[in-house]
């Protein structure tokens, strides 16, 4: 679950160039590579290690203590979660420039990005006496932590009946040790397509067809 959706830092740029290359050549251009600093793509690397470690980690001591089914509620959250990360980072290393946008833009579109529904889920628990608050301070931790991936999260969240279909289809080629290097730019320009297709404007509504001739 951990090291599932984690993103390949020494082979980041080159990714960032195939998202871009990818979508102009879908027709969802012109677009500019996504290019990070190493330090910046370590320091993400980092925050999503911990957070996709910890997460779940009120949810799951919870569980412990339910009898009989808890241990197999715990296999399926942190299987869910795993895919839930293998999709929003699929998205992240599709992300691309606009022309003329920066970095410092898109931590802007960040944000301004609602919080993640894990996030606003552990603050509905602030009501409970001393445990709520732990809950709440602990779901500051994971916004801040969460901050980078804010618009790919609200994406998931947005179009759910998607984002199951392609966690699904992507989950044993990202998850497969070794060869998920070797199977990554096949999730990464599917990544690139959906979030192209996402972006475009809804196309108009298909003319109904001729009515039948009178007999």
């Amino acid at each position: 679950a951990v090291l599932a959706p984690l993103p390949s830092v020494l082979l980041s740029r080159h990714y960032a160039r195939l998202a871009a290359v990818a979508r102009n050549k879908f027709g969802f251009g012109p677009v500019e590579p996504c290019l990070e600093p190493f330090g910046r793509a370590i320091s993400r690397v980092i925050k999503q290690t911990v957070l996709v470690a910890v997460g779940v980690i009120p949810l799951t001591f919870a569980l412990h203590f339910v009898p009989f089914v808890g241990p197999l509620v715990i296999l399926l959250v942190v299987a869910v979660w795993a895919l839930h990360w293998i999709v929003v980072d699929a998205f992240d290393s599709a992300r691309v420039l606009q022309p003329g946008q920066t970095l410092k833009d898109l931590d802007v579109l960040a944000e301004a990005a609602p919080r993640p529904w894990f996030v606003r889920l552990l603050a509905e628990g602030e009501p409970i006496p001393v445990v709520g608050r732990m809950l709440v301070r602990f779901a500051r931790g994971c916004d801040k932590l969460a901050r980078p991936w804010r618009e790919e999260i609200a994406l998931v969240e947005q179009q759910p009946s998607l984002m199951i279909g392609f966690a699904l289809s992507t989950a044993a080629l990202v998850a497969t040790p070794v060869l998920n290097l070797l199977f990554r730019p096949i999730v990464l320009i599917g990544a690139a397509h959906v979030l192209g297709r996402l972006e475009q404007p809804h196309a108009p509504a298909l003319p109904a067809p001729p009515a039948p001739p009178a007999a």
